[in-house]
């Protein structure tokens, strides 16, 4: 599988290009307002993992599914914590099934879809590989926002200390590596392969894509709010007829 690893890590160095995250480094874009958005994900992730754990085969494979499974638990209750840090209300079931979510939902369905495929446990694996090497770069550039823009908040999910962790996986000890880049893959494994890569990292793409265009919208709404507010009020005066009074306010039909 060292064909796949250094795939994955080409596709992971373009993911770090997305201009979500020069946003992010640049501070145009705040993590308050783009964290709720990520919400869906984060809770579909848990199950993405159980699922695909549950239908591997091989017992070599298996046991890296069962540790990394282990090693992201219970990470979804920090998300939420941090919500709640940044004073920033999760969003309702009503909200999260709803339009600026979208992106972020079409994404996880795209990703958890992977688990449902009849594949080999090696691509279950490489699975894991494309998931750990996205969140790699999302976390390590958060962390570094949060670092200049909120340190005082004692932030979990997006800190450098949930980076660290990430990093420690077993999946990237180097016994576990040494095991995955020995696997011979046939041609037509490797091009299996390298498609579910593909998939996984357009699904990110267009996650990042889609927060993009939400927070963007999200912006220009008050301004167009703002205007409305600011429009003269045209005040008629109403007619009144001959013998009664009028019914109208006399602000306007």
């Amino acid at each position: 599988m060292k064909e796949i690893t250094e795939y994955v890590r080409d596709k992971q160095s373009r993911f770090a290009e997305h201009r979500f995250f020069a946003e992010l480094e640049g501070r145009t874009i705040e993590l308050g307002r783009f964290a709720p958005f990520l919400s869906f994900w984060v809770l579909t992730f848990q199950d993405l993992l159980a699922v695909n754990e549950s239908r591997i085969g091989g017992e070599v494979h298996r046991s890296i599914a069962v540790k990394h499974r282990r090693e992201d638990s219970g990470h979804d209750r920090w998300f939420f914590q941090d919500l709640r840090a940044l004073n920033v209300k999760p969003p309702t079931v009503r909200e999260v099934f709803g339009m600026p979510h979208t992106a972020t939902r079409r994404a996880s369905f795209a990703l958890m879809s992977e688990v449902f495929r009849p594949c080999s446990d090696n691509a279950r694996i490489a699975l894991l590989l494309c998931l750990e090497s996205a969140g790699h770069i999302f976390f390590s550039r958060v962390a570094d926002h949060v670092r200049a823009a909120h340190p005082d908040q004692g932030l979990r999910y997006f800190s450098h200390a949930h980076l660290e962790l990430e990093t420690g996986h077993d999946l990237f000890e180097d016994d576990t590596w040494s095991t995955l880049s020995a696997i011979r893959l046939h041609v037509s494994a490797r091009e299996e392969l390298t498609r579910l890569v593909d998939r996984c990292f357009e699904a990110f793409h267009a996650m990042f894509d889609g927060l993009l265009s939400t927070l963007e919208m999200h912006v220009e709404a008050p301004a167009l709010e703002i205007r409305e507010r600011r429009r003269p009020t045209r005040v008629r005066r109403a007619r009144k007829g001959p013998g009664r009074p009028s019914d109208r306010s006399g602000l306007g039909a």
